[in-house]
């Protein structure tokens, strides 16, 4: 499982991963995940063990390195799964299945990094947990935890391009926006989104049921990305981008009207990829 919280004032932000692999011989392989952000750069830590690394949704405990962490969530909304028909997380494919377990979540506790002690008072934010046996070719995730005039609103958006065999999908949509107390699922199995990607930014159109979303999402700069390597259990290798405190504009259209929303620092935007991006340096950490 994992969680993002950002501090509801400045643009700080907390990313923290508690993962396992299950090897093909069937040991286990866990790590614990940290990193740090704030537009003049990040703070990275991982460590891997033997073993599962503890993690249930409302507290989470662990230390990396020279870092340490003890957070509580108080959930403010059900639980969200992006894949939109049950059984495809019953099944063996989609290879991927993401679940917000809590889509918009409050943060408490305390973050011991190095010499500096950070106080996570009332940072709002996502838990969520994401298992299978393989990445996507290539994907995005975004997360807004908040709008400027909206602050109980959240937006949270999956969209991956799958390879089959020596072909690669289009990208495939799903997600949700919750306005004004009302869920609205985006995207689907069949829906098209209209996309424009790159690391640290990125813009995207994507449909649902009565309403169209426009997205537009770029962290403050590129010292406030931080880029990890992902494994997948056969070996294979994603170098994934990700800021906790990007920028996003959210314009929302239904039949009744059109509305923007904004976010000064609360977005999360990772880009995931099956190739290094020039000019980024990834973090020294095997995985698994």
């Amino acid at each position: 499982r994992y969680f993002r919280a950002v501090h509801p004032d400045r643009p700080l932000g907390l990313w923290v991963r508690h993962t396992h692999h299950v090897l093909a011989d069937g040991s286990i392989r866990g790590a614990r995940w940290l990193t740090l952000f704030e537009p003049a750069g990040v703070t990275a830590r991982k460590v891997s063990f033997d073993g599962r690394p503890e993690a249930d949704g409302r507290r989470f405990t662990g230390e990396a390195l020279d870092s340490r962490w003890d957070v509580g969530v108080t959930p403010l909304t059900p639980t969200f799964r992006h894949l939109p028909k049950a059984w495809m997380y019953r099944t063996a494919l989609p290879r991927t299945k993401p679940v917000s377990v809590h889509p918009l979540a409050v943060f408490n506790g305390e973050l011991v990094c190095g010499n500096r002690t950070i106080a996570v008072d009332g940072w709002r934010g996502m838990v969520g947990n994401n298992w299978g046996s393989e990445h996507a070719h290539r994907w995005i995730w975004l997360h807004v935890a908040g709008f400027d005039c909206a602050p109980d609103a959240w937006l949270d958006l999956t969209l991956a391009r799958v390879k089959i065999g020596p072909l690669v999908t289009g990208w495939i949509p799903n997600g949700a926006l919750e306005l004004a107390g009302r869920r609205h699922r985006l995207g689907g199995l069949l829906s098209k989104a209209d996309v424009d990607e790159q690391v640290g930014r990125a813009r995207f159109v994507m449909r649902g049921h009565g309403v169209e979303v426009e997205v537009a999402v770029q962290a403050p700069g590129k010292e406030a990305i931080v880029l990890w390597q992902y494994g997948d259990p056969a070996g294979r290798k994603h170098d994934v981008a990700h800021c906790s405190i990007a920028r996003a504009t959210v314009t929302v259209r239904q039949t009744s009207g059109e509305q923007i929303l904004t976010a000064g620092h609360s977005g999360a935007y990772e880009l995931g990829m099956s190739e290094a991006p020039a000019g980024y340096t990834v973090q020294p950490y095997p995985d698994p």
